[in-house]
């Protein structure tokens, strides 16, 4: 009996001493810092944020600067006009010195076109500067081709087998003198007015006269039509109309198309005449394929016979109505001849507005039609010291019959 109690005496001991024990250990031991796992989350929708869309670059590449592109004969032509023009600005040509001996209109299976006859000094290399051209015409001209005769120093330049212009190097003569050559007239028309009041006030600041054609729908049309009769300028409607590569070229808002109903073209022309009032007239703005449809054209032509205005066809295209359908609704006709800044270079537009005057100096009267680029806007300005004063700058009101 005794020997049982004194076991569990010493058992009780052991088991307080190993408690105690674990005690002491546990007091001096760190604290353990409890690491909280993440919570998982939920699965949610996932947000998208939208790129904003990529800008293309458009790289520029050699061609005509018209308001759209056409494919006529006229166009091979002003094609060839700009690949002698680049040659000649290369090779230190002064287009103002640039004689036209002679401009002529002529016709090809219904498609007019300018034959025109130069006279040039002679280059100090004619091989590099026949080379040049030869180089502008492949890569600016389709079935554009030249012929050179080294014994007449005389180049011909051709669309397919059709000349179109005759240039003679040598010592140049002053352009021929016609009787009639006093009472030539020019007019100067610019298109797309009213995206920069600037180039208003560079218009109205020349000492020649000036036709404005503003568009109805632009920032700055209403002001530049305000400026326009406060100095006196002659003010038209650009009247945006459908072109044939619609909508790879777009004609803008008030804009014409074919396939819109009577009333609703009789609508909107009456519309865009009410942003830009007091205008005598109108032209078209693009319309390659508007100015092809006779409905349409009839319709826009009783507007312009109720309101007392004239037409002035851009004629960008051969195929245009404009006159046939003017004539039988007793609208006053114009049209135009020389689009002046084909190229953009202050020297080619200069060459344009002396081609221009020659051809005023053929006919007794021509049109000429420009855009308010910088180039331009800087050519006219050298042009009031240049310009032939025997050819008269006026309105085109001033042609009307």
């Amino acid at each position: 009996m005794h020997w049982f109690l004194r076991y569990h005496v010493t058992l009780w001991v052991i088991v307080l001493a190993l408690t105690g024990l674990a005690a002491v250990v546990a007091l001096r031991l760190p604290e353990q810092k409890v690491v909280s796992q993440p919570a998982v989350p939920q699965a949610t929708a996932k947000k998208v944020t939208p790129r904003p869309a990529r800008i293309p670059v458009i790289k520029p590449r050699p061609s005509l600067q018209y308001e759209e592109e056409t494919r006529t004969l006229e166009t091979r032509v002003k094609e060839l006009d700009l690949a002698l023009i680049q040659t000649l600005v290369v090779y230190g040509y002064d287009p103002v010195g640039i004689v036209h001996g002679n401009v002529e209109t002529r016709y090809r299976h219904g498609h007019e076109y300018h034959f025109q006859h130069l006279e040039l000094a002679l280059p100090r290399d004619m091989d590099a500067l026949l080379a040049s051209l030869r180089e502008n015409i492949h890569d600016l001209v389709r079935d554009g081709h030249m012929r050179y005769d080294a014994r007449a120093k005389q180049v011909t330049l051709l669309v397919g087998d059709l000349p179109t212009h005759v240039i003679e190097f040598g010592e140049p003569a002053r352009a021929p003198r016609s009787p009639g050559q006093k009472d030539a007239c020019m007019v100067i028309v610019v298109d797309d007015l009213g995206r920069s009041l600037d180039a208003g006030k560079r218009l109205v600041d020349l000492s020649f006269p000036v036709t404005f054609s503003v568009m109805p729908h632009e920032p700055h049309s209403p002001e530049v039509a305000k400026l326009a009769r406060k100095h006196g300028k002659e003010i038209i409607l650009h009247l945006p109309m459908q072109p044939e590569s619609y909508p790879k070229a777009n004609p803008g808002p008030g804009a014409l198309f074919v396939d819109m109903s009577p009333q609703v073209v009789t609508q909107t022309v009456l519309q865009d005449l009410a942003r830009i009032p007091g205008v005598s007239g109108a032209n078209n703005h693009m319309g390659s394929r508007f100015t092809r449809d006779r409905k349409g054209m009839e319709t826009v032509m009783k507007v312009f016979r109720d309101r007392h205005l004239f037409f002035l066809d851009s004629l960008t295209t051969a195929g245009s109505c404009g006159e046939e359908v003017t004539s039988r609704y007793h609208v006053p006709y114009l049209r135009r001849h020389v689009f002046l800044d084909n190229v953009r270079d202050e020297k080619a537009i200069l060459f344009q507005l002396r081609k221009a005057q020659s051809l005023a100096r053929k006919r007794g009267a021509c049109i000429a039609i420009g855009h308010p680029y910088p180039e331009t806007l800087d050519a006219f300005k050298a042009w009031e010291h240049l310009r032939d004063p025997d050819v008269h700058l006026v309105r085109l009101a001033d042609l009307l019959p």
